[in-house]
């Protein structure tokens, strides 16, 4: 890699260490979801509310929980 010339801006790391640092997808639904519950209750969240509240894409909760069932199954026994 080159040095930066004198004057230049060095490349920038910070979104490197944001997003090592930043949870799995997996655990923000999780998050999101507990907390989305917990403050406006179960009844009227939508999964697509999660996904936002989450930042995850739909098509990665189906990759990492096969259904909308599962996932609700792993939240419950997250907080068994």
């Amino acid at each position: 890699m080159p040095l930066a010339k004198a004057g230049s801006a060095a490349p920038s790391t910070s979104g490197v260490s944001r997003r090592r640092s930043r949870p799995t997808p997996r655990q923000r639904l999780l998050d999101g979801a507990t907390k989305l519950f917990t403050t406006e209750g179960i009844r009227v969240i939508g999964i697509d509310r999660i996904l936002r509240e989450a930042d995850v894409a739909k098509a990665s909760l189906y990759s990492l929980f096969g259904s909308k069932r599962c996932f609700g199954d792993c939240l419950f026994e997250a907080h068994g």
